[in-house]
This record gives C-alpha cells, sequence and structure tokens, in this order.
C-alpha cells in the first residue's frame, strides 16, 4: 500500500478537470480540422476573401488570419492532446507529466501574451482614431474598452497558469510525485 504524506485529492481534481477540458479540447480540434481541411482549400478562402472584403487593411488581416488556420488548427489539436496526455499522467502520479503541465502552463503564459499583442494591433486596426465611424460610436471609447478587456482577459488567465505552476512546484505536491520508499 502506498504511504503518501499528502492529501491527492487536489492533484486529483486538478487531473480530472484537465481531463475533462483537454478531451473536450481534443474532440473540438479534430472536428473543426476535419471540416477546415475536407470542405476548404486555402486557395479558395482566400480567392473569396479578395472579391467579398473591399478595404486593403481588412483584406490583409482576414488573409493572414485564414492562412494562418492551417497551422493554427493542427497546433490547437496537439496541444490539446499534449494537455490530456499530461493530465492522465498527472492522475497517475508521474513525475514526467507534471514536468510536461508545467510546460504546458508556460507555454499558455507566453500565448496570452502574443495573443494580447496580436490583439492590441487588431483593435487599432479595427477602430482606428479618427476613423468615420457611426456618429453614436466613439471610435477612442471602443478602443480603450476593448484594450482594457483583452489586457483582464490576459491577466486572468496568465494568474490561474502562474497559480497552477505554483502549486505544481509546491513542496506539497512534489511529494505526491517521489518515489516510494519501501
Amino acid at each position: 500500500m502506498k504511504n503518501r504524506l499528502v492529501d491527492p485529492s487536489w492533484v486529483t481534481v486538478m487531473a480530472w478537470v484537465l481531463i475533462g477540458l483537454s478531451a473536450i479540447s481534443v474532440l473540438i480540434a479534430t472536428f473543426q480540422s476535419a471540416l477546415f481541411f475536407s470542405f476548404f482549400s486555402l486557395s479558395e478562402l482566400q480567392q473569396a476573401l479578395q472579391e467579398n472584403l473591399k478595404g486593403e487593411k481588412a483584406t490583409e488581416m482576414a488573409s493572414f488570419i485564414v492562412s494562418s488556420l492551417h497551422f493554427v488548427l493542427p497546433t490547437f489539436f496537439v496541444a490539446s492532446l499534449a494537455l490530456f496526455i499530461g493530465a492522465v499522467g498527472l492522475l497517475r502520479r508521474r513525475g514526467w507529466a507534471r514536468m510536461m503541465l508545467i510546460g504546458i502552463f508556460v507555454l499558455g503564459i507566453v500565448w496570452s501574451i502574443a495573443v494580447f499583442v496580436f490583439q492590441q494591433v487588431l483593435i487599432g486596426l479595427l477602430f482606428p482614431s479618427g476613423a468615420p465611424l457611426d456618429p453614436h460610436i466613439d471610435a477612442e471609447a471602443m478602443q480603450l474598452v476593448a484594450r482594457v478587456a483583452s489586457g483582464l482577459v490576459m491577466l486572468v488567465l496568465i494568474g490561474i497558469l502562474g497559480g497552477l505552476i505554483g502549486c505544481l512546484l509546491s513542496a506539497r505536491v512534489k511529494a505526491e510525485f517521489e518515489p516510494e520508499s519501501e
């Protein structure tokens, strides 16, 4: 029988939550990739964008987003699968899984910061200062609200991921992953 000095409930709950979330992510990524790669070709999507969008900045941004889907969808699938594998390993108290999840969470923090920067550029393109918009819309106020909201989301994600990293690095959790002494 295993002789553990700590209550394993926190790690078990975390593992099951991650298993559930990552399993849903794997399914979503699988279906999105299957639909996208089965029904659409990149050249057809870019041609449709060129025909339907008139503004140069909108066309360039939309083309960039569409051309990125061939990279983003498989990457999302691999990341979701890695999270699932790490969560199952965490449930089984494997040391490699704990380290793998710490690495995934660090990458999640980096990704959150990169997405925040991308959003700031996108917000500037969508709501340019001084652009002729509906007279009832204040472009500066819209920019400010969008920037603050995206910043808050980034801070919450970084806080959650940082907290999970801190917990996985804590001495109490590390003790659950040490080899058993006979």
